[in-house]
């Protein structure tokens, strides 16, 4: 080590700029070999068993709607217009126009909006995008909640056209972390981030941990982390497990960073006609093109059917659930039709699971002439904070 350090002397409170790099980089590179020769694996050829089972439950867990027939266990037809559906009280994600189904999840045989394990929304084509502060927000308060987290006081930026992540490696004394790079979908549907700087202590040290042989993934331990995996020095992100119940899985087909927000593509096809100025990437905020887009809300026919008839989407904000059963408070709706719809259509509609009692309450509902429910809902923002009964997300650790 003393090698690499210049041994000439130098006037008092200087030292030479070819010894100031090592000198800082080498108590950082050597910290991290050290603990990744601690925990470094013997080396196993590419076609054991070993890495095939290793990448077999990635590939297939959460990437896209698991291979059974929906109408054997009673999914339910859904739409979503412009709805920032709550990942936690303080973090949602803006579903800008979503089809899919509601799928049973766990043991029960249908969606009970009392209790978010119980369905999953399965997305055949739409948009969904989230603020990088939600992210972060989701981030500490779920993924990394669990006392023994390997990250903790994590931030999130957009800096041009590369996603920024900055935290504390935990399992390493809290020690500062910052990583970057450009976003894209890897083969199997998951997010990747292909990391092209690495810093430490707020030095840049993925160059000599290349020298060394350190990888991200020998510094980083996500095993115990759901829908979180690192390929080398490339995070990967299995939205389907990695958010908050009720979770949202289907087949990404692309995702792209905008001013101030991170936005995913479900379905070859990608959005729907509605929201296909908002799949552009116009650079607006997701919350700006929102509340322009409910501003101007028309309705148009659907493409969700009771019966096999065509119905007309209400104008504004809302969301559409049609077929077999769903459970709310006391009540069962069987070969359900219900819509939930914005009182306020002047912004998004702003749902929050736990707390869905409340903004019910705080508008009104009408049945239809086929024995159908139209609930006008009030915003989860706009009720008293008295009334306010959300609950936590659920840690990782409870959840799994």
């Amino acid at each position: 080590m003393r090698s690499l350090i210049s041994k000439r002397p130098h006037p008092p409170g200087k030292v030479a700029a070819s010894a100031s790099l090592p000198a800082l980089l080498a108590p950082v590179a050597l910290f991290l070999c050290l603990d990744a020769c601690n925990k470094s694996q013997p080396v196993t050829p590419p076609n054991s068993s070993t890495t095939s089972d290793r990448e077999l439950p990635s590939k297939t867990a959460g990437a896209g709607p698991p291979k059974q027939s929906p109408s054997e266990h009673g999914a339910v037809k859904a739409e979503f217009r412009n709805v920032m559906f709550h990942l936690t009280p303080a973090a949602a994600a803006h579903l800008e126009g979503v089809k899919g189904e509601l799928w049973p999840a766990g043991k029960y045989d249908m969606p009970v909006f009392d209790e978010k394990t119980s369905f999953e929304l399965h997305v055949a084509n739409g948009t969904v995008s989230i603020a990088p502060d939600a992210l972060a927000t989701v981030m500490n308060e779920y993924v990394f909640a669990r006392h023994d987290a390997p990250m903790k006081d994590i931030s999130i930026k957009i800096n041009g056209d590369r996603l920024v992540i900055k935290g504390k490696l935990h399992s390493k004394g809290d020690l500062p972390f910052e990583t970057g790079g450009e976003l894209g979908v890897n083969a199997d549907g998951r997010l990747r981030l292909h990391s092209e700087k690495v810093k430490a202590l707020h030095v840049p040290v993925k160059k000599v941990m290349s020298l060394i042989g350190i990888e991200l993934s020998n510094v980083i331990n996500t095993s115990k982390i759901p829908g979180m995996d690192i390929d080398k020095n490339d995070l990967l992100l299995d939205l389907g497990k990695l958010l908050p119940p009720p979770h949202i899985r289907g087949k990404i087909a692309s995702a792209r960073l905008g001013r101030n927000g991170i936005t995913v593509v479900y379905g070859e096809a990608g959005s729907s006609p509605s929201t296909a100025g908002r799949a552009r990437g116009d650079g607006a905020t997701a919350s700006g093109r929102a509340k322009r887009d409910s501003a101007n809300g028309v309705g148009g026919k659907s493409a969700l059917d009771a019966g096999g008839e065509a119905y007309d989407a209400p104008a504004g904000n809302y969301m559409v659930f049609r077929g077999n059963r769903v459970r709310f408070g006391k009540l069962t709706m069987e070969n359900t039709d219900l819509t939930v719809i914005d009182l306020d259509p002047g912004d998004p509609l702003d749902w929050d699971q736990d707390s869905y009692q409340d903004q019910l309450v705080g508008g009104y509902s009408k049945s239809t002439d086929r024995f159908g429910l139209r609930a006008y809902v009030r915003d989860f923002g706009k009720l008293p904070k008295s009334s306010k009964r959300a609950k936590p997300a659920r840690m990782q650790n409870e959840a799994h």
